[in-house]
């Protein structure tokens, strides 16, 4: 009588777990991916991929940072996608992808801080960004300079001073800003006359300020004439 009631409790559970289990559409997740984009690393420091979910599909695409500037983005390819309690899965064409999600608080978070959202990576870039110094040589000559960025709650504004070995000064084109933008699809969209130079990729999970080709790093502020002089005059006229 007691291995029959065991079996009877078991057979019970079994019937709730799957009545359960396709009862759960996992509207709180679908309900926050729907329409949303997600940028995450592509698989080198040159590439970003986006991730936007629609109700039952999601659209995959990249864009890469090519070696003398600017970005060229491939047409995005849509994906069926299901979802279990801990992870999103979606089957490609040669692989399945898939992405571990959380909530913070009543926020959805997909993987493990690699996956970000526009709205973070514009958090992830505020503040001073340099190239620090930049030598560029020729069979004719070497130019070397420096560019600096600030993006401050949605304002931009760039700093930028050069030097030739062909000419006997430091030239300091003014403080230009400040601009609004927004984040693009690995770009920073503005009015700013040298936007186009300016870009972003994820590396190492973080997003990462990059001049043309070369990558960026934190700053403090703005050098001024002084600190452009000694940055820059040394290295071609010793």
């Amino acid at each position: 009588m007691k291995i029959r009631r065991i079996i009877a409790y078991a057979f019970l559970l079994t019937i709730v777990l799957l009545f359960v289990s396709c009862g759960n559409n996992y509207d709180d997740v679908r309900s926050q991916l729907n329409g949303r984009t997600w940028y995450y690393n592509g698989g080198t420091d040159t590439e970003v991929n986006s991730i936007t979910f629609s109700t039952n599909a999601a659209t995959i695409a990249q864009t890469v940072r090519l070696d003398w500037g600017g970005r060229t983005a491939g047409e995005g390819k849509e994906y069926e996608f299901s979802i279990d309690d801990k992870k999103i899965t979606i089957p490609m064409d040669e692989s399945e992808m898939t992405i571990p999600y959380s909530f913070d608080g009543e926020v959805l978070k997909l993987g493990s801080g690699d996956y970000l959202t526009a709205e973070e990576v514009d958090d992830a870039i505020q503040g001073y960004w340099t190239t620090g110094l930049l030598v560029k040589t020729n069979q004719d000559f070497t130019y070397i300079s420096q560019n600096d960025i600030l993006f401050d709650k949605g304002a931009v504004t760039w700093s930028s001073a050069g030097s030739s070995s062909l000419t006997p000064d430091v030239f300091y084109p003014k403080k230009d800003g400040p601009y609004s933008y927004t984040i693009g699809f690995g770009r920073i969209e503005s009015e700013m006359p040298n936007s186009l130079s300016w870009e972003w990729d994820i590396i190492g999970g973080k997003p990462i300020i990059k001049y043309i080709e070369d990558t960026c790093e934190r700053s403090d502020g703005f050098p001024t004439q002084d600190e452009y002089d000694e940055i820059l005059y040394p290295g071609l006229h010793p």
